[in-house]
């Protein structure tokens, strides 16, 4: 006589599986909302010194000054073109790009700022110009620093 031998999963079995993924996701979820909350933050400060390697390089292009102002109270910035070689009449190129668009938790801290450039692309500031984000959940921070001579660096500290 021969046995049937029976093909599937017990109850049990099927409950200890269930149990291990459900484990596995309580552990996950925090990690990855932590880790998101970071990227965020990071393509945040990367898009805006991105835009001021741009404006940077118009200012060269184009042989005319540009500036990068910043409002801490707005949490946006501006770009702004002069009109006349030092006319010291600015025209605005954009107006008011948010920080990070698609994440309100993103803002700019410390003081308002502007980073100028000449027509030769390097700071007419005088001193190096550092613009501060932070994701306000976390914590964490990106500081953007732009060198005299145009040199746009970012450092994190992430939480």
């Amino acid at each position: 006589m021969k046995l049937k031998s029976s093909k599937g999963f017990t109850l049990i079995e099927m409950l200890i599986v269930i149990a291990i993924i459900a484990i596995l996701t309580a552990i996950t979820i925090p990690t990855f909302s932590h880790y998101n909350n970071n990227r965020n933050l990071k393509e945040a400060a990367q898009e805006i010194s991105g835009d001021i390697q741009l404006y940077k390089q118009r200012a060269i292009a184009e042989n005319t000054r540009y500036r990068i102002v910043f409002s801490v109270g707005g949490n946006n910035y501006s770009v702004q073109k002069e009109t006349f070689y030092y006319s010291h009449v600015w025209v605005d190129v954009v107006v008011n790009k948010a920080v990070s668009p698609d994440n309100n938790q993103i803002t700019l801290i410390g003081a308002d700022s502007t980073v100028p450039f000449s027509n030769r692309g390097i700071t007419t500031s005088g001193a190096n110009v550092t613009q501060v984000i932070q994701h306000s959940k976390l914590l964490s921070q990106a500081t953007i620093i732009t060198s005299t001579m145009g040199k746009v660096s970012v450092t994190y500290v992430l939480n």
